[in-house]
């Protein structure tokens, strides 16, 4: 349906005319009001002008279905409309537009109501005879014009997860309050609206006044309906969200929680979030952003830790002297997967105090394969008497005199001293019991405050210092400093030393 028929009736033609009917009925028309036939009449110019504007709109079928739409050709005064008729959708439904064309453009508001017809790559034509040009707009703006709205933020929650959890995997299921549109009236506020018969539903009452070649327009807004271009009835206001548009809701999720996962992993659940936005302008209607739910890991024990993706490291499992010296077995209760697990020392094996031991596919289910699964790297800490009987003392010391490993590294340690020493020539001493522990830290070559040797705690457990792994030295100041802690060198300590600050 044509909104004016103006333009139509000054070249005597129906709104339905053909391209052919339409020239015909130009060239007799611009016959009649030609200004040489008419004496130069002022009333001949200015119906010669309206002929010709007329012609020049209607002969053009863009610019035609433009007119036939709006009943007007003047850009600014369809800016008017789109405008009045957001304003209107607004006050009928504050929740479902309010805002949206804050920061809309004139050429974001053609987009939106005629897509991508005016022009391919971006960009439309309108009116270039009378603009003498066209307008341009991205293709972000474009897409955010075709629905109207922008996207909106995300909703993040960090969802704590136990080891043994990320582990075997679980659904957790999380509750969320957010605002969405209302079900019942579709975000309008009301069931049925009543247009406006003063401005028919534009929600601005405009004006046209021709001076010669120049045209005057101005807009002002309605007063009969406040420039709303609808009217809602009391009783028909929606009862569920009152009006409004929007509603609070909250809705339960079922999130999986899959085996393998590490920490910071995002969960993503898209279009989720919130439907309507608090903004400067009101509440606003928004492309609903995802809900990430974020995994943090934790560890009750706080034994273990993630080495790489499916790595773990258990950074502190105590052995007795024994099983450290001849082998056997050790139990672990608290993993990850929940079996209990056991693990044979080999005898001749030896356990040194904070040595690093691998055991394969005892680690995490890998994320990408949850049926294969990383290693598992254990610390051990050896855990000394505090004083041996006499008779296990003599029995050790033959049999360490006579085993060819330690004769063998007495050999290499003291080779020429070991032979000529004479103990008649030294003085004897004992050990004393002490109350307070003196601070034998070095502190020299060391680039951190804290330092630290091996050290002995109570009940006779005998480890390396935690702390050794977060100093740094330089290497060529390596000196006799370092001789109380003789494996600091060794590789396997610099493999434990990675494992256990990797996480």
């Amino acid at each position: 349906m044509v909104k004016d028929t103006r333009f139509y009736d000054l070249l005597n033609v129906s709104p339905t005319v053909s391209p052919q009917e339409l020239k015909k009925s130009y060239k007799l028309a611009a016959l009649r009001y030609h200004p040489d036939k008419n004496g130069h009449s002022e009333s001949a110019k200015q119906a010669f002008q309206q002929i010709t504007e007329a012609y020049g709109i209607l002969s053009d079928e863009r610019k035609r279905k433009i007119y036939d739409r709006y009943g007007v050709s003047d850009e600014n005064e369809i800016v008017a409309i789109l405008a009045s008729q957001k304003r209107a959708a607004a006050a009928a439904a504050p929740a479902a537009t309010a805002a949206r064309n804050m920061e809309m453009t004139p050429g974001d508001l053609f987009a939106h109501f005629f897509g991508d017809g005016f022009g391919a790559g971006g960009e439309f034509s309108f009116l270039q005879g009378n603009l003498g040009g066209h307008c341009r707009f991205n293709s972000a703006a474009k897409d955010k014009a075709r629905d109207g709205k922008s996207r909106g933020p995300d909703i993040k929650h960090n969802l704590k997860c136990e080891l043994k959890e990320l582990y075997s995997g679980k659904v957790a299921k999380l509750g969320l309050t957010r605002t969405r549109l209302c079900h019942r009236c579709s975000g309008h506020g009301s069931m049925t609206s009543s247009v406006c018969g003063e401005c028919r539903g534009q929600g601005v009452y405009s004006q046209t006044r021709r001076h010669g070649p120049l045209v005057q327009t101005w807009s002002s807004s309605c007063r009969n309906c406040s420039g709303a271009g609808t009217f809602v009835k009391s009783n028909d206001v929606c009862q569920t969200c009152r009006g409004t548009g929007y509603i609070r809701e909250r809705k339960i999720f079922e999130v999986e929680i899959k085996p393998g996962l590490s920490n910071k992993s995002e969960i993503i659940l898209p279009g989720e979030a919130d439907q309507v936005i608090s903004t400067v302008y009101g509440k606003q209607q928004v492309i609903p952003g995802d809900v990430i739910i974020i995994v943090q890991e934790q560890c009750s024990t706080g034994r273990y830790r993630r080495f790489r993706e499916s790595d773990l490291v258990l950074t502190r499992c105590v052995v007795d002297l024994r099983t450290s010296l001849c082998g056997g077995s050790i139990y672990i209760d608290d993993h990850p997967s929940g079996r209990p697990i056991k693990l044979e020392v080999i005898p001749g094996e030896l356990l040194n105090p904070g040595s690093i031991k691998c055991v394969e596919n005892l680690g995490m289910p890998k994320r990408d394969n949850p049926s294969q699964y990383g290693d598992l790297y254990i610390k051990f800490c050896v855990n000394f008497p505090e004083r041996l009987e006499p008779e296990t003392m003599n029995v050790i010391s033959s049999a360490l005199a006579s085993d060819s490993n330690i004769i063998r590294q007495e050999n290499i340690t003291e080779p020429s001293s070991a032979q000529t020493r004479n103990p008649d020539c030294y003085e004897e001493h004992v050990f004393s019991n002490f109350n307070e522990i003196p601070d034998l830290r070095k502190r020299r070559h060391y680039n951190s405050s804290v330092a630290g040797n091996k050290r002995h705690k109570p009940g006779g457990i005998y480890e390396s210092e935690d702390e050794y792994s977060d100093r740094s030295y330089d290497e060529d100041a390596y000196d006799d400093g370092f001789d109380v802690y003789p494996d600091a060198r060794p590789k396997t300590y610099r493999m434990g030393e990675e494992a256990t600050t990797a996480s």
